[in-house]
């Protein structure tokens, strides 16, 4: 992060509910006097950079909330607070203050400016939480839900374990305070939070790998499948349908072949090529894959290739096609082997009795043009 921001995300922990005097504790639970209310940093009148607006939305944002609390610098109080201010001269009743030039200290210290971020979370969490209304006798309690929560909310934003607790590394007392619970149980409430929002972004990406193919990926391949005709605008439909599910699910191997098979009937040769050998790097025994392969090298007239990929194509399947021995008698015709292009004519006939296409080229064949 900039410089900028690290002069304002910085946001020692504590709650409490502003009166006329009280009593703060920051971050490591260390006292100090707060400033008499209305006069807390001349009645909250000096407003945080936009970037400090900015990075409280992008931690609200991960739970779907907006803030309902303002934020104000208040320099030389050498920490913050979330508070709610019970003055009725003070128009808003909800803040959270900081002191912009601790914000260099703390980050330099945690060597990170998740440092920062951290316990801004965790500020925020205390007004989420109400904590400002309600703090009697439950001080320690509720600094450990503010830390689990800040845990949570920095794995959500993008954090490493070792990040989200270099905050309180650098600031947390080892023996508790009056205030604030001991170092140890601090840092184990924010690694509870950061696994907790780290299971469930696992989970939620193996639940959307599995939905998206099961529903949004599959329903572009059925609609392509399901979508008849033999023109070039259906052939345009199916390709553009294939590659929404090639979009979803990256391994769809199935549609890779589909929508080779239909670039190929466009002549569309090289763009065929690449999506079939997409599918033998996948799945290197789906044959039909060498057969696309094998018809795309024949439209770009590269017959050893095309013959290799119809033998494999052919020696590889359980039962074979008719379609890849016409294929490879054809191929075998282009390149003046009359022999092996009747005999694979002649498979072809055998396999699909009748099929008059194979007829035809075999009838060429035999008169030698």
């Amino acid at each position: 992060m900039k410089n900028s921001v690290l002069l304002i995300l910085v946001l020692l922990s504590h709650c409490l509910i502003a009166r006329q005097s009280g009593e703060l504790h920051n971050y490591s639970g260390k006292s100090k006097e707060i400033y008499p209310s209305p006069d807390i940093c001349f009645q909250l009148g000096f407003a945080p950079d936009t970037v400090a607006e900015k990075t409280i939305s992008s931690i609200m944002e991960q739970i779907g909330l907006k803030p309902n609390f303002l934020l104000r610098q208040c320099d030389h109080y050498n920490g913050a607070a979330a508070l709610t201010i019970s003055d009725p001269s003070i128009k808003y009743a909800r803040y959270i203050v900081y002191d912009s030039q601790f914000l260099s200290r703390l980050s330099n210290n945690a060597e990170t400016d998740w440092a920062a971020v951290s316990v801004f979370a965790h500020e925020v969490a205390h007004h989420l939480y109400g904590h400002t209304y309600n703090s009697a006798n439950k001080n320690h309690e509720f600094e450990l839900r503010c830390d689990r929560f800040s845990g949570f909310a920095l794995q959500k934003l993008g954090a490493t374990l070792e990040q989200a607790l270099a905050g309180m590394n650098a600031y947390g007392y080892k023996e508790e305070t009056s205030t604030h619970p001991a170092i140890h149980k601090r840092l184990e409430a924010i690694r509870e939070g950061w696994q907790d929002a780290n299971q469930l972004a696992a989970k939620f990406r193996q639940d959307a790998k599995e939905a998206d193919y099961q529903t949004i990926a599959k329903k572009w391949f059925l609609q392509a499948y399901n979508l008849n005709g033999e023109t070039k605008k259906i052939y345009l439909q199916k390709i553009a349908l294939y590659t929404s599910a090639i979009n979803i699910k990256e391994d769809y191997w199935i549609a890779y072949r589909n929508r080779a098979k239909y670039f190929n009937k466009l002549k569309q040769y090289s763009l065929a090529l690449e999506d079939a050998d997409q599918v033998i790097a996948i799945n290197p025994t789906y044959w039909n894959a060498y057969a696309e392969k094998g018809a795309a090298h024949f439209g770009l007239e590269e017959y050893e290739e095309a013959l290799e990929a119809f033998s494999k194509a052919i020696e590889g399947r359980q039962r074979p096609h008719a379609n890849d021995y016409a294929a490879r008698g054809w191929i075998y015709h282009r390149k003046g082997n009359r022999k092996a292009a009747k005999k694979d004519l002649e498979k072809a006939i055998e396999l699909r009795p009748g099929w008059q296409d194979a007829i035809n080229k075999l009838k060429v064949i035999r008169r030698g043009k």
